[in-house]
């Protein structure tokens, strides 16, 4: 069972993301990645800019959680103060006051870097180093929605650890520069995404998104706003519009 200061071990790991995982950090290039099955198998581009990761197996997102829980529980009992995550989230936890950093710290530079470095690599992809981690909480008596929202992070790991809800999908509004945050849908920017134990959705923080209303049941997330550089607010933020930006690309004037 994982230890408050403890890190993930392979056996926590789907072996399939354990050989993506080799093959990124042996340094090939994307092109060379998107012809191999271990990679194409696992790291899933289902939306431009949105993928799927099947990292954890099953019984060991159950352990994690079964961990979160209890050290939640230690710290309500010495009668600590547990805040939201995020101004967002009325429910959840922020886990480094658990006893998770060292586990959050090595699931972004061990895991998600190498993989972000390929996919996301405008986003600081390849030199992700601090995290914001915080466990989010979708039910009846808890959070049943979120509205439409940017993270604060270069790239956000988003890991489902428990799914039994009906509703509570994860919807994708397309990939936005701060100047044009509020700019309409183009088409085929909305995306929606049903949620799965122990598989990751990675974007980068600027994807706009929310999560759909909850009909019944409970979802579970691990979430890790990654970041280049430690003091919180994006690193990727420049004046202007950014060339990865969906709307500016669309609107650009011609030469």
């Amino acid at each position: 069972m994982l230890e408050p200061t403890a890190t993930l071990s392979d056996a926590d790991v789907e072996p399939e993301f354990l050989a993506a995982w080799r093959l990124a950090q042996m340094g090939s290039s994307r092109r060379d990645l998107e012809r191999d099955t271990a990679w194409t198998n696992t790291v899933r581009e289902l939306h431009p800019g949105v993928f799927a990761l099947r990292v954890l197996r099953r019984e060991a997102c159950a352990r994690l959680l079964r961990q979160i829980d209890s050290a939640r529980d230690r710290e309500l009992e010495r009668g600590g103060r547990l805040a939201s995550p995020n101004s967002m989230h009325r429910h959840g936890v922020l886990l480094s006051v658990l006893g998770l950093d060292a586990l959050l710290a090595d699931m972004t530079t061990r895991w998600v870097r190498p993989i972000a470095a390929h996919v996301l690599p405008q986003f600081n992809g390849a030199t992700l180093s601090a995290h914001h981690g915080y466990l989010v909480e979708y039910a009846r008596d808890k959070d049943e929605r979120l509205a439409f929202h940017v993270d604060d992070s270069d790239v956000t790991f988003n890991l489902c650890l428990s799914d039994s809800a009906e509703g509570a999908e994860l919807t994708m509004l397309g990939l936005r520069c701060d100047q044009h945050r509020d700019t309409e849908l183009l088409p085929g920017e909305c995306y929606e995404y049903r949620h799965e134990p122990g598989v990751a959705v990675l974007h980068a923080g600027r994807h706009r998104h929310r999560v759909e209303g909850l009909r019944s049941g409970v979802r579970r997330n691990l979430i890790l706003w990654c970041r280049a550089a430690a003091p919180r607010g994006f690193s990727t933020t420049a004046l202007g519009c950014q060339p990865w930006c969906a709307w500016g690309s669309r609107n650009a004037p011609s030469t």
